[in-house]
């Protein structure tokens, strides 16, 4: 029985191929018996049959053909939105109705069609998959508001499609926020983390790190210190690569940043382990908000929250994040995540000087 399952399994995906020739067999055959006069007269009585079996034939043979020409315009990346749009058009479905006779084999052939459009082997072999999530999404508003389609389409963006984004993911990623209150509103926060970065393989990629922080000459110059698999990065460039930006603090005052970058291009393994310390300093009377985002997925994410006895730190999570707590003492508090973090702003954490 296992013998005629095995069999059976690795017949399935060329099945179409089979029935294929059967067709041609049958045709063959068909041929014969409208041709040879005494054929035809020894069959007389099976001439339904016989001509039931030709429109089978028909619908059989129309039906692979379309399977084996659309899987191999599949491959070479003919298949486009034009195409989809004359599968469904009244004029194909004409067209398609004189070639197979039916309306039966019609519907079959569209059915066969629509479905490898939206494969998950078609789709992973798409030239431009952002593409056609864009189109897809647009099609969900394009019909309920279409005067909001070209505005919408200025402003659609999807971070899981974006090639930076799927360069690499993080794993076992922890951090430890250490928060000591120095003198009226200004606050030190040293941040250690621990992650493995994960590769899909070898190549050379590029790592990179972010820290935003806002210019205050009555603040010390951020410090970073990075290791990867246990070696110390030179990170002496981290204060050449910045930006500035203005952004709305939550009293509504505008607020200077300055966006500080590392990068570092690696190659050689699929996976490296990181361990980053961060030390720099906030100044609550501007800001009291710290925030944390990514724009890799984590795959499980926890953190630490520690401070001293003259402040009180609050961690509300963003969207869709769900965090479990752990309170140790009343200045330190754990936090792990449900599952794995997706990329964008993942939590807050709101410092007041008691």
């Amino acid at each position: 029985m296992e013998i005629l399952k095995n069999i059976a399994a690795k017949l399935k995906p060329h099945l179409y191929l089979i029935l294929i020739g059967i067709s041609i067999l049958y045709f063959i055959f068909y041929t014969i018996y409208t041709l040879s006069i005494d054929f035809n007269t020894h069959l007389k009585d099976y001439q339904k049959a016989i001509e039931f079996f030709l429109k089978i034939a028909i619908m059989i043979l129309a039906g692979g053909i379309f399977t084996v020409s659309s899987k191999y315009l599949q491959f070479l990346g003919v298949f486009k939105e034009e195409f989809e749009k004359i599968i469904v058009s009244d004029l194909f479905k004409q067209k398609l109705n004189e070639v197979v006779l039916s309306d039966e084999a019609n519907k079959k052939i569209e059915d066969t069609l629509t479905k490898i459009i939206l494969s998950e082997e078609y789709l992973s072999n798409h030239k431009n998959l952002n593409d056609v999530w864009e189109n897809l999404t647009l099609c969900k508003y394009k019909k309920q508001f279409p005067e909001l389609e070209g505005k919408i389409r200025e402003r659609i963006n999807n971070k899981f499609y974006n090639v930076d984004n799927i360069s690499y993911y993080y794993k076992n990623y922890h951090l430890e926020y250490s928060f000591k209150h120095v003198n009226n509103n200004i606050v030190t926060l040293t941040q250690n983390s621990s992650y493995s970065v994960v590769r899909p393989d070898t190549s050379e990629f590029e790592w990179d790190y972010r820290l935003n922080t806002y210019e205050d000459s009555n603040l010390s110059i951020p410090k970073v210190r990075i290791t990867i698999d246990g070696i110390e990065r030179n990170t002496d460039v981290f204060n050449d690569i910045n930006w500035n930006y203005k952004e709305e603090n939550i009293e509504g005052h505008k607020i200077e940043f300055t966006s500080r970058y590392i990068k570092r291009k690696l190659k050689g393994k699929k996976e490296y382990r990181f361990n980053r310390q961060v030390v720099f300093q906030l100044d609550l009377s501007k800001d009291r908000v710290f925030s944390y985002s990514c724009d890799k997925i984590i795959d499980f994410l926890s953190f630490d929250v520690l401070h001293c006895n003259k402040l009180n730190v609050v961690m509300d999570p963003i969207y869709d994040n769900k965090f479990n707590k752990e309170t140790k003492t009343a200045v330190e508090q754990s936090y792990s995540s449900d599952g794995i973090c997706m990329p964008g702003e993942k939590y807050k954490l709101f410092i007041n000087v008691n």
